[in-house]
């Protein structure tokens, strides 16, 4: 377990993915069943640096909006600048998960 609260990815990967989960299977997963991971590693380290937990917060939303965003590949279709825009659009939503992740830890501390 010490291996995953360490680690700046696996934790926040493991969230993206449960809260994609909670949104495209019939699982039903409760977006605060979602966020348990995330919080788990923000319990578990609560010296992290605002760099690191700005770090995880956007591991974090990149894995979350890398699934919410999937009606993008949909578009290629039409452009292959919807590509461009699949990666610009998940990097600037990441971006705020981001800054609120690192907020929190800072409220936190």
């Amino acid at each position: 377990m010490r291996d995953l609260t360490e680690s700046s990815w696996k934790l926040p990967a493991a969230a993206g993915v449960l809260f994609f989960l909670g949104y495209f299977s019939p699982l039903l997963i409760p977006n605060l069943v979602a966020l348990i991971p995330v919080l788990l590693w923000l319990d578990a380290n609560p010296n992290a640096g605002a760099r690191r937990r700005y770090r995880v917060g956007f591991v974090l939303g990149t894995f979350v909006y890398l699934g919410a965003l999937h009606w993008e590949y949909a578009m290629l279709r039409f452009s292959w600048l919807a590509a461009l825009l699949y990666v610009v659009m998940i990097a600037y939503f990441a971006v705020f998960v981001a800054t609120a992740f690192a907020l929190l830890g800072w409220l936190r501390r």
